[in-house]
């Protein structure tokens, strides 16, 4: 097909004072072939009434709360588009998005076409997070059941995606985006990324937090589904474990973030029960301490004093995991986690420029275990070796 119709589907549910700004941007696009629609998804706020505004170019379609998964399966089913695009009703896409995503679906019509988002604050003033650097093409069936790195609003699939991998799980009210996203991959379909920021993502008051109880129950429900479909040979044990862990771990620091530390800690003993090397593994650090951050300032460039709030916060964890004596009790391990944590501490430090603390930290790394900085150097190149392995290329944001 020469011009290809897009369908636009966003849900909403309660989000009026935003709803627009996602609106405007599908209209704005530079791809003049698409249609809107919107899925009311039970809202009692003036969503109705703000769509209804804008007469014929935008659809309005009214369903009882089921949730964001259920709202897009109903956008699902009345759209004609071939291809279809989601978009959260408090995104924003810049103009090129669906054009430059149809040029990719043109090119590769087995492809799912993806794009890198970046975080705006309420305002829609850009925040100093930088977008994900790595950025996955190809075959991702090794990695995509560990998690979820594409959001909705950066996704357009083809309609025949739908019936091969089937819709949203309306029973899922988190996590249905990962396992919708897993089910692509097993249906066949690979992911193809263009490697700009085509969506922005507002962070604001009701979409930071949220249910933690329910998002990790629902985590842990995809990750069950995983379990029963995907074949052992395809996705091991070891993986399995990994992203056990991966979810305990990140929960635990998501509800430290929140000031819930003794729950979150827990979640992260747990996490590290299973695989108690973590503590030596300078990457666990690394995630850790920009975790540690709210969403929209996480990565290199936090500034010092919001690096030192999240080491301190970290070297809190470290002292009281090992003092209970339950993950681990060697001597020589327990120096080997203190000393990864200061091998970790000298390069953060040394990406905000204090060259003086960076090499005290490097040195006291090297005292407590002269192993360390050997490990660390290890722990780098295998993640560069990953990068290498067939069907799991990498490409990094120009």
């Amino acid at each position: 097909m020469k011009n290809p119709l897009v369908s636009v589907i966003i849900p909403t549910h309660n989000r009026g004072q935003f709803l627009d700004d996602a609106i405007q941007s599908a209209l704005n696009q530079s791809w003049p072939h698409s249609e809107i629609i919107v899925v009311d998804d039970g809202s009692t706020d003036d969503t109705r009434e703000r769509v209804l505004a804008y007469g014929p170019p935008v659809r309005y379609l009214y369903q009882p709360n089921q949730g964001a998964g259920a709202a897009r399966n109903t956008g699902i089913a009345h759209s004609r588009g071939e291809y279809i695009a989601f978009l959260d009703d408090d995104d924003i896409w810049l103009p090129q998005k669906l054009e430059r995503q149809v040029g990719a679906l043109v090119t590769d019509p087995d492809a799912v076409a993806y794009c890198l988002c970046a975080y705006v604050d309420q305002a829609r003033n850009l925040l100093p997070e930088e977008p994900r650097r790595i950025i996955v093409n190809g075959d991702v069936l090794t990695r995509c059941p560990e998690e979820c790195w594409v959001a909705p609003s950066a996704m357009m699939i083809p309609r025949s995606c739908i019936e091969k991998a089937g819709m949203f799980d309306p029973s899922l009210r988190a996590c249905e985006d990962w396992d919708f996203c897993v089910r692509l991959v097993m249906a066949g379909y690979t992911f193809a990324n263009i490697p700009e920021v085509l969506v922005h993502k507002r962070l604001h008051s009701t979409n930071l937090g949220g249910n933690l109880e329910e998002c990790l129950e629902n985590q842990f429900r995809v990750l069950e589904k995983l379990d029963r479909v995907i074949p052992p040979d395809q996705w091991s044990d070891e993986n399995r474990i990994r992203t056990r862990s991966r979810i305990l771990i990140s929960n635990g620091v998501g509800r430290i973030v929140v000031g819930e530390w003794e729950s979150g800690l827990g979640l992260v003993i747990e996490g590290l029960r299973l695989r108690p090397r973590l503590l030596e593994d300078p990457q666990f650090y690394m995630s850790i301490s920009y975790g540690l951050r709210p969403l929209g300032y996480r990565g290199p460039g936090m500034g010092l004093s919001a690096l030192e709030e999240s080491l301190s916060m970290v070297r809190r964890m470290i002292a009281e995991i090992c003092s209970r004596g339950d993950i681990i009790t060697d001597p020589l391990r327990i120096r080997r986690a203190w000393a990864t944590f200061h091998l970790v501490l000298s390069w953060l430090v040394g990406k905000e420029h204090r060259w003086d603390r960076s090499f005290a930290h490097l040195a006291r790394a090297a005292a407590m275990d002269p192993t360390s900085i050997y490990r660390g150097m290890r722990s780098k190149l295998t993640r560069l070796r990953r990068a290498k392995v067939p069907n799991r290329s990498f490409v990094k944001q120009p």
